[in-house]
């Protein structure tokens, strides 16, 4: 795949030279941006991590934790959001979560919150130096600093550090899984294509968000590839994804009597936000300011509480019934459907998260300083971002540009289709990817920037202009 796509490149491109920074300036250069975000994810959990079980969110403690403490106590995927009173319908939560709150505790040999979150903390870390490293291998050096000083202090990324639920590890995972999938286009080969798909399917049993990106890469790889390694590619990331997911979906099957891939509450979620009486410039946040019962339609509700469904319960059947009656109201309503979409897709990127005041939010700093602070840095990253998406969709004949917007036309697609909520959780996927495109555009000032002063320094020192290694 590589040799395909450098053959497509004009002269100027192929051997772009880039920054030469020395290893050891990169080393010191990366000292202080992880000082700093190591500093910000210790506040956050001091002020916001939870010391105790009870002190666990709704979703922390009847989704995942609790489930993680079945698992080590021999009870299997046992989520307490099941033994409520009243009994709600049969839920399954992505199990992956709850497997890394299991192994914390027996490696600890304690159900200690701290410990998990201190876990979250470091793997949060790591993740950062997993970004540096693809985007230098994408872009050099100097674009792998720049992304891993805004990995570390962009305070969004923090937050969810003190938080024991999916959305910490699944940025961890989307992260390594961008970085094998660059990995590939760079070097090739079926071992780093395997490995990607593999890594896919591993992501959609953290956050089935991602359930049908396998299938997307599939599609890119028929219109980006030609012979014999355009169909492998194409059965791999259409199949792999899946077969990774098989084993969880085939225990629900024999356990619940549903096949759910990932988790069973996809079908509700769906339906609360696209239907016919759902208008997001009303409820641009979902459950904040909802009237009870809210999105429940009627005939629906008495057929899954009748007598049909006595033995059989569950939040998959249900969500089935709610999916199908989404679909109806997509292709009967179709202009009413993509008019709500277009508001929740501008939504998804002008809308602030509350995380990023709480993260700022100090005594030394009045109230007023850190909103200021936080519209900057919040719609500061956005306009970089945005403008970085410009250059690479102009530039989009250089390695890597199309396989990185791809999948953030995927991410965002899915985004836009399903709920948000006001801490912006959902939207994080999103978030990295404005940090990976600013990244680029900042690159790309910094090259017009240094590049005539470089010359300049040349002219005047009679030095002769040498090609830069990476």
């Amino acid at each position: 795949m590589v040799e395909t796509i450098r053959m497509q490149l004009p002269d100027g491109l192929r051997n772009r030279p880039t920054e030469g920074l020395k290893a050891t300036w990169v080393i010191l250069l990366l000292i202080p941006a992880l000082c700093a975000g190591s500093f910000l994810r210790y506040r956050v959990l001091r002020d916001h991590g939870p010391r105790e079980y009870e002190q666990l969110g709704f979703d922390a403690r009847y989704y995942y934790v609790s489930t993680g403490i079945a698992l080590t106590e021999g009870r299997g995927f046992d989520a307490a959001y099941n033994q409520r009173d009243p009994k709600p319908p049969l839920f399954i939560p992505p199990p992956l979560q709850a497997i890394f709150v299991a192994l914390v505790f027996k490696i600890t040999g304690a159900q200690s919150i701290s410990a998990l979150l201190m876990a979250q903390l470091l793997l949060n870390i790591g993740s950062g130096f997993l970004l540096f490293l693809l985007l230098f291998r994408w872009k050099g050096k100097v674009a792998g600093l720049i992304g891993f000083w805004l990995w570390m202090i962009y305070p969004e990324f923090s937050y969810w550090v003190a938080s024991p639920i999916t959305e910490n590890n699944h940025l961890v995972l989307l992260i390594t899984s961008l970085w094998l999938l660059m990995e590939w286009e760079r070097r090739g080969g079926v071992a780093w294509m395997f490995a990607a798909a593999v890594l896919i399917g591993i992501m959609n049993l953290q956050k089935p968000i991602g359930l049908l990106l396998g299938i997307w890469i599939a599609i890119f790889c028929l219109f980006r590839l030609k012979g014999g390694e355009k169909w492998l590619s194409f059965l791999l990331f259409l199949t792999v994804p899946f077969l990774v997911l098989m084993p969880w979906m085939i225990r629900n099957h024999i356990v619940t009597g549903d096949m759910v891939w990932v988790s069973s509450n996809g079908g509700v979620l769906f339906h609360k936000v696209n239907r016919i009486d759902y208008d997001p410039m009303v409820y641009p946040d979902y459950g904040v300011n909802w009237s009870a019962g809210e999105g429940q339609v009627k005939s629906i509700e008495d057929r899954f509480w009748s007598d049909e469904f006595r033995h059989h319960r569950t939040y998959s059947r249900q969500g089935k019934l709610y999916a199908w009656h989404a679909l109806q109201y997509v292709s009967r309503h179709p202009f009413h459907f993509m008019r709500n979409n277009l508001v929740k897709l501008g939504q998804r990127y002008i809308r602030m998260p509350y995380t990023l005041e709480r993260v700022l939010q100090t005594p030394r700093l009045d109230h007023r300083t850190v909103k200021l602070f936080v519209f900057i840095l919040f719609y500061g990253l956005l306009a970089a971002g945005l403008a970085g998406l410009v250059y690479v969709c102009r530039h989009r004949q250089e390695p890597g540009n199309m396989l990185v917007t791809w999948c953030f036309i995927y991410l965002t697609g899915v985004c836009t289709l399903m709920h948000h909520l006001s801490s912006g959780r959902l939207a994080l996927g999103l978030r990295l990817f404005l940090i990976i495109y600013a990244t680029v555009a900042l690159l790309a000032l910094w090259r017009k920037i240094g590049d005539p002063l470089r010359v300049s320094r040349n002219i005047m020192t009679g030095k002769q202009p040498v090609s830069q290694d990476r």
